[in-house]
């Protein structure tokens, strides 16, 4: 969700219950830590050093925390690509299989009605 209010996403895309999802569900978190782990360890960007309010959209999130640092904001919009990339792939698997059940359903309807 764009404003951290996940439930639409977490519930409408869905990834409860949907074992596909779990993989990039558990694993973009993990990439994009290290991602921000090697931008702060590096020192590239600074540590964050504000609270920001939850509510405040994911990538300027760091750009807000660190003070107004750019390329903390550059960081958040990389994390976000990197988590787009990620989720692609079983997405696509998710609505393949999705259109497959669909389809078996309307074929399963379609030969109790004749």
């Amino acid at each position: 969700g764009i404003f951290n209010i996940n439930e639409p996403v977490i519930f409408g895309l869905p990834i409860v219950l949907n074992p596909i999802m779990v993989i990039p569900f558990i694993i973009t978190p993990a990439i994009n830590t290290l991602i921000g782990y090697f931008f702060i360890t590096t020192k590239l960007i600074p540590p964050v050093a504000y609270q920001v309010p939850w509510t405040t959209p994911g990538p300027l999130i760091p750009f807000l925390g660190t003070g107004g640092n750019w390329l903390a904001l550059l960081v958040g919009l990389l994390c976000l690509a990197v988590a787009t990339v990620i989720y692609l792939p079983f997405v696509i698997v998710s609505n393949k299989i999705a259109a497959s059940d669909a389809a078996m359903d309307a074929n399963a309807t379609a030969s109790t009605e004749k």
